[in-house]
């Protein structure tokens, strides 16, 4: 599996350098009111072969998903037929074994339709160990065969994704078309629009943001495959065994899909997640982001439970491995 660059590198690639520099000069433009008009608030850049796609952080939910689903497609020169399936997940590295079943389950499902392919940029892999999270495996399958890459479309957040490829997270130059949220965006800043784009939707494992938006999915009539039992059974950064797992969102809800499909029992709903919760780790605290991950699950639980969403996991095709 190619990875980009190591978190030892003491320079960026080549590669990296025009990633950076061709995002932030879109971003510069979208945030100048630059770019052609698409479909209300949402602009669009055409330059060097790439496709921009740009919209403010702050103006998502002015967007019309309809209108700006038939303009992509056709900026992409993509059917309109084609649906839109997003792949959400882990953003680390699942084990060994994990890696290969995730890059086999996402190669099968990609090819079951002529999708355009929604997915974050930015990913984590380590080619020696054989080890991938899910943005790198989506890099995988576009790197196997390139022409994948015209019907794949990346999620960026200004400035958090610039920050990422310095970091040292993984990339593909196959990657041709980007959609930016932007104005001091961060991860997660552009799941309104994303989760708005989505007509169908891929799973692997995921932890509180896949969550809410596998949430947001439910919420909004989307179905949803998935699977777990991708991960490691010891810290990625300590290298420690884990004392407790951490939570997955596909576990969990695979665990409510039964008892309600069997039961219909809103009480043992609620005790199966509150013994969940009890034996996992709703996060990992040394991950920077760990501080956003209490306040986002409980409003993505409090949406799941206010919307009855356990009744819309009709939607939700999951299965452990």
């Amino acid at each position: 599996m190619k990875i980009v660059k190591s978190y030892s590198d003491p320079y960026l690639a080549d590669q990296d350098l025009f990633a950076l520099h061709q995002l932030e000069m879109a971003a510069s433009s979208f945030e100048r009111d630059l770019g052609t008009p698409l479909a209300g608030p949402v602009s669009l850049i055409e330059k060097d072969g790439s496709l921009f796609f740009g919209v403010d952080k702050e103006k998502q939910k002015e967007v019309d998903f309809s209108e700006l689903m038939t303009k992509v497609k056709q900026s992409m020169g993509l059917s309109p037929d084609s649906s839109i399936l997003q792949v959400v997940g882990d953003s680390t590295l699942f084990s060994p074994i994990g890696t290969q079943k995730g890059l086999q389950f996402l190669q099968e499902e990609l090819f079951k339709g002529d999708y355009l392919v929604l997915r974050g940029y930015t990913g984590h892999g380590d080619s020696a160990k054989g080890l991938a999270d899910v943005n790198e495996l989506v890099n995988h399958w576009m790197e196997q065969d390139p022409s994948h890459a015209k019907r794949v479309l990346a999620n960026v957040v200004i400035p958090h994704t610039l920050q990422a490829i310095e970091w040292g997270c993984t990339t593909s130059s196959c990657c041709k078309n980007f959609f930016i949220v932007h104005n001091s965006a961060c991860f997660g800043d552009d799941i309104a629009a994303s989760d708005g784009l989505t007509q169908k939707a891929l799973c692997l494992e995921g932890g509180v943001q896949s969550f809410a938006q596998v949430v947001n999915f439910l919420s909004n009539g989307t179905s949803i495959k998935g699977i777990h039992g991708l991960r490691h059974n010891h810290h990625l950064t300590t290298g420690a065994p884990l004392e407790r797992p951490f939570f997955s969102a596909m576990e969990f809800l695979h665990g409510i899909q039964d008892i309600w499909v069997n039961t219909h029992d809103e009480r043992a709903i609620f005790n199966y997640t509150s013994d969940y919760l009890a034996t996992r780790d709703l996060f990992d605290p040394l991950r920077p982001e760990a501080a956003t991950k209490p306040a986002l699950f409980e409003l993505a639980w409090n949406t799941f439970w206010d919307q009855r969403l356990f009744e819309r996991l009709d939607l939700l095709d999951v299965a452990g491995v």
